[in-house]
């Protein structure tokens, strides 16, 4: 289901920067709903150890890994548009803005509003 929402949300801009704004704008909007109280992704991640559960921490790491999947796409596309130099390197691009959605979720987790 996210990962639908996400493909929507990133295709509903026709220009590369709008679609990754609307992401984080979209990310801020979940998180902070007060249904999600963050997102469970992250703070699962945060809280199991390596040594705890190896199956769990392999799962969560799988997740990770697909998770920019929609966005390192729309980046790519915005890249052969033109919108992005063609040096820009997507798989760093595409984990800073996943950083930043996370930091998004540990914040809403600890109480942040949607306009903090």
């Amino acid at each position: 289901r996210g990962a639908e929402q996400r493909q929507r949300v990133l295709e509903s801009e026709p220009d590369g920067r709008r679609a990754v704004e609307a992401l984080l704008r979209q990310s801020v909007a979940h998180v902070t709903s007060g249904d999600a109280a963050g997102c469970l992704l992250v703070a699962e991640a945060a809280s199991v150890q390596p040594d705890q559960s190896p199956a769990i921490r392999e799962a969560l790491t799988e997740a990770f890994a697909h998770s920019g999947t929609e966005l390192r796409a729309r980046l790519a596309r915005a890249q052969a548009e033109g919108h992005l130099h063609r040096d820009c390197d997507l798989d760093v691009l595409t984990d800073y803005f996943g950083a930043i959605m996370a930091g998004f979720a540990v914040q809403a987790r600890n109480g942040a509003t949607a306009a903090q």
